[in-house]
């Protein structure tokens, strides 16, 4: 799927309509919602920001914690903040 660039996916049953709507209302709300992504490898978070901007999200990727302290510190929201486990020093 992930290479088709598919997304997501409704299975067609009784309630494949109310999903489908469900669905689009989620994003609607996402393009609301600001996402920091915060990593070294630039693979990683290329992968992740491709799947983010697909569910519609406002996303800001970073290399490292200074970065995403500098953002942060703008005073603009962010929703989700998505990190490495270990950052670089």
């Amino acid at each position: 799927m992930f290479s088709k660039e598919i997304i997501d996916h409704v299975a067609r049953d009784s309630h494949s309509v109310e999903n489908l709507l469900s669905y689009i209302r989620r994003l609607r709300r996402n393009r609301k919602i600001r996402v920091l992504v915060v990593g070294g490898s630039m693979s990683f978070r290329y992968s992740l920001c491709t799947m983010l901007h697909r569910q519609m999200f406002q996303v800001l990727d970073v290399e490292d914690g200074e970065s995403a302290l500098a953002v942060l510190d703008t005073g603009d929201p962010v929703g989700l903040v998505i990190t490495d486990y270990e950052m670089p020093a």
